[in-house]
Formats: C-alpha cells, structure tokens, sequence
C-alpha cells in the first residue's frame, strides 16, 4: 500500500531557492547543508541544473515553486547579473528575499550597488539566520499539513 492509501500525514516541502555567484559555491552549498539540517529543500543550480539545461528556464520553472530566496552577497556575486535577476524575480513573486552579506558590508552593498531595498540585509549572522529560517518552516509544516484519509 502506498502512504495515502494508509492515511499517512505528508509535509509540503518547504523550498528554499539559494543564489550565488559561481565562485561562491562552495559557500552555497555549506548554505544549502544548513537548510537541508533544518527541514528546508534546497533548490541550488549546483546540485539542481544538469549540463545541457537551459538555465533560464529551469529558474524561470523552480522560483515559483520555492518560498523565499537566500542571495549570498559576496564582493564576487554582486557583480553577477543573474544573482540580481534571481533577485529581482522573487521580489516581484513577492517572496521573502534574505540576503546573507560575506565578505561585504551593508554600506559596500548600498555605495556600490544602489541600495539594499529587496534583500533587507541586516547584522544577522548566518547561525541566526538559519534558526530564523527553521522557526519559518517548522510553522509552514503545521499549517500546510496534508492529510490523507481513506
């Protein structure tokens, strides 16, 4: 019997899109370790996009199944066009943008890069960030529970 055919309780994963730059992966996925530690699905181009994909379209078909996005801003990823348009994608979906700064300050993201409005990044460190981040699933699972009775 499969699971539904038993009543079993299923959580809807709580997805969870991480953009970087290329040169930053191996933070990103220490970054996407942490989220999968705390109950979180990852989506990261690493692990997610194969050779031969089109970049464009797998964002363009991932984002809207994700529930925020988690934008590591390093001295190298701002200056990485998709990071911004990853960015500005999920801030018009509406979604929660964290941005986690490394090796930047938010004054080097606001005098060099015109500001910091979409991303909100504030004096968190990633240890909190990441707790935050569990307290924000954890609910998720109880309000979106699924419940299949026979």
């Amino acid at each position: 019997m499969v699971a539904e055919e038993l009543g079993v309780r299923r959580r809807m994963p709580y997805r969870v899109f991480v953009s970087h730059g290329w040169s930053d992966r191996w933070v990103a996925k220490q970054m996407a370790r942490c989220i999968r530690d705390v109950g979180g699905d990852p989506f990261i181009d690493i692990f997610d996009i194969n050779k031969g994909d089109r970049i464009e379209r797998k964002i363009q078909a991932e984002l809207p199944n994700c529930r925020e996005l988690v934008v590591l801003l390093t001295p190298w990823s701002v200056r990485r066009n998709w990071v911004w348009t990853e960015i500005g994608a999920a801030w018009g979906r509406g979604m929660r943008v964290v941005g986690v700064l490394y090796g930047l300050s938010i004054a080097d993201v606001e005098r060099e890069y015109g500001g910091n409005g979409s991303t909100r990044p504030h004096q968190l460190p990633w240890t909190g960030r990441i707790r935050y981040l569990r307290i924000r699933i954890e609910e998720s699972h109880r309000r979106h529970e699924v419940v299949i009775l026979i």
